[in-house]
């Protein structure tokens, strides 16, 4: 690749890292106290590691042939390092708050199959039938509750409350599952 292309390429790498770092800072700004500051720290440390790439970026145009090749490869290292921390900052939590929240979701679904095995269940069911909905709603509500606290927790606390909330899913899951058999 040459100079020019390269420069374009890697200019525009640093214009995707400034937007992931500002997307970073927003999501600061309605953080809990104690995440904010996890979301600070690492903000500032990929800010700096920024610093360092603009740093290597305006010295392409001093840099001697015979050093290019090198100098691409350096940049490209740091780039693609930092835009791998920034993505796994990102994703974890993302990707589980996302399966947490569907999983809220399939339970009120199955809470609603008990509902309309209800509707055909005899009188003597019916009772029966309408305890565990009561039941099950209050624990999927527990775990809705669960879930707000798991999207604002701080990150030292994050696995523990990942791992209370994955128990709690699953109790509650096979439950429903014992109740629709």
């Amino acid at each position: 690749m040459e100079r020019k292309a390269f420069k374009e390429k890697a200019k525009q790498q640093l214009n995707e890292i400034s937007k992931e770092i500002d997307s970073l800072k927003l999501k600061m700004k309605t953080a809990s106290e104690s995440l904010k500051l996890n979301y600070q720290k690492a903000v500032a440390d990929f800010e700096a590691k920024k610093g360092v790439l603009e740093t290597k970026y305006e010295e392409f145009t001093e840099i001697a042939d015979d050093k290019w090749d090198e100098a691409k490869a350096s940049f490209s290292k740091l780039s693609n390092k930092l835009k791998e921390e920034i993505a796994e900052l990102n994703m974890e939590r993302v990707v589980f708050e996302a399966k947490a929240k569907q999983q809220i979701n399939d339970i009120s679904n199955e809470i609603d199959s008990l509902k309309l095995k209800m509707k055909t269940a005899s009188e003597n069911l019916k009772h029966k039938f309408q305890e565990k909905i009561d039941d099950f709603e209050a624990k999927r509500d527990e775990l809705q509750a669960k879930y707000e606290k798991l999207v604002d927790i701080a990150d030292d606390e994050w696995d523990d409350a990942k791992e209370s909330f994955k128990t709690r899913f699953a109790r509650l899951k096979e439950k429903l599952k014992n109740a629709i058999d």
